[in-house]
């Protein structure tokens, strides 16, 4: 399932529980303050360790998993392997990190 940026803020406003993962290959910085606001809350891993990494955290499966990436591409496929692996509330940013910026550039 894709978030946009409306879900993505409410969340972190609400301090809800959930993991939040940045899988970028080479993350980089934005000159764009709401940007860096959002994704602070982000860690960034490779997405290749992601499973090992909820494993490590004993995440329980059903508490919510969000993944960005640069395009939603990488974290699509992330977020399969996870449904696939039993985690039930996996969630994709639409357009990942460029999706972020240009919902953030069009509400200016």
């Amino acid at each position: 399932m894709e978030l946009g940026l409306f879900q993505l803020e409410n969340l972190i406003l609400t301090r809800s529980r959930f993991c939040f993962l940045d899988v970028r290959a080479k993350p980089e910085l934005s000159s764009n303050r709401a940007f860096t606001e959002i994704m602070k809350h982000a860690e960034t891993l490779a997405v290749a360790d992601v499973p090992a990494h909820l494993n490590k955290l004993n995440l329980p499966k059903e508490q919510p998993v969000i993944l960005v990436c640069e395009t939603g591409k990488a974290s699509q496929a992330a977020a399969q392997r996870l449904e696939s692996l039993g985690y039930s509330n996996t969630y994709v940013v639409a357009g990942g990190t460029r999706g972020l910026l240009a919902e953030l550039s069009s509400t200016k």
